[in-house]
C-alpha cells in the first residue's frame, strides 16, 4: 500500500517547532524591549519621540503572542482570548481614566499612543494588556 506523500507532524516535531518559536519570540521581545532603553533614566520621557516606538513594539509583540496562541491552540481560541482581554481591559482602563476606579488615581494617556477608544483609552492599551496576559504563556 502506498502512503500519502504528505507527512503528519508527530507530537515531538510539534513540540520542537513550538520550542523554536518560543526562543524566537523571546529574542524578539528582548529586542523590542531594548528599543526603549535609550529613553530609560532620562527623567522625562519625550512621548512625541517615543510614542511610535511604543506602538510599533506593542503591535509586533502582540502579533507574535497571537501567532503563538494560534499555533498552541487554535485561531478561534486565540481570537477569543484577544477579544475577551481587549474588552475587559478597555472597560477597566476607561473606568480608571474617568474615575480612578480600579487603579487608585485618575490618569490620562498621551495622544502619541495612537487613536483613542471611547473613555479616552488608546487602542494600544488593551493590546498591551493582551501582551501582558500572553507573555507568561509563551
Amino acid at each position: 500500500m502506498v502512503e500519502d506523500s504528505q507527512s503528519i507532524d508527530t507530537p515531538d516535531a510539534i513540540s520542537r517547532k513550538l520550542f523554536v518559536f518560543r526562543i524566537a519570540a523571546a529574542i524578539f521581545v528582548a529586542a523590542t524591549f531594548l528599543l526603549g532603553l535609550p529613553f530609560a533614566g532620562h527623567g522625562v520621557i519625550d512621548w512625541q519621540e517615543m510614542g511610535g516606538k511604543v506602538v510599533t513594539g506593542t503591535l509586533l509583540v502582540a502579533l507574535v503572542s497571537f501567532v503563538h496562541a494560534a499555533a498552541s491552540a487554535s485561531v478561534a481560541d486565540a481570537a477569543l482570548l484577544f477579544c475577551m482581554t481587549f474588552i475587559i481591559s478597555w472597560a477597566a482602563e476607561a473606568i480608571g481614566v474617568q474615575s480612578g476606579g480600579p487603579f487608585g488615581c485618575t490618569y490620562d494617556y498621551h495622544e502619541s499612543l495612537g487613536p483613542f477608544l471611547p473613555g479616552m483609552v488608546p487602542v494600544m492599551i488593551p493590546v498591551a494588556w493582551y501582551v501582558l496576559l500572553r507573555m507568561p504563556l509563551i
